[in-house]
């Protein structure tokens, strides 16, 4: 939840630094941490320590931008490859992306390549 771009441009830990500093919620997905109940989605931030006070004013605004996403229990959660059209990821494109890439570009994205997260069953298999 804290380390993907799934709301807006930028990633919550960059955002809300000071709470990804103190948050117990690293690495978890954001099915991990909103739950639906009988009462609507809830959403279980668990702390390594209390929130101060002066805090308070940051804690509601990441819990406004939190409320505020457009999530859907029936719809499952997907990664698509944004350098296409279909949004479908093939081994030909990635490797079109790597013959006509210089020799920075190709730095950047090998140095990007590991450092994404990928899916659990990936992680298995590789």
């Amino acid at each position: 939840m804290w380390e993907d771009r799934w709301i807006g441009q930028d990633i919550l830990k960059h955002q809300f630094s000071r709470f990804f500093s103190i948050s117990a919620d690293h690495g978890k997905s954001v099915g991990e941490i909103r739950v639906w109940t009988n009462l609507g989605w809830k959403w279980r931030l668990n702390w390594i320590r209390d929130i101060f006070v002066w805090d308070c004013a940051h804690v509601d605004q990441l819990t406004v931008i939190l409320n505020n996403s457009q999530l859907h229990r029936e719809i499952s959660n997907s990664r698509s490859w944004a350098r296409e059209k279909s949004r479908l990821f093939l081994v030909r494109f990635a490797y079109e992306m790597l013959y006509n890439s210089s020799s920075h570009e190709f730095g950047r994205l090998m140095s990007y390549l590991w450092s994404v997260k990928v899916f659990p069953n990936v992680l298995t298999l590789a």
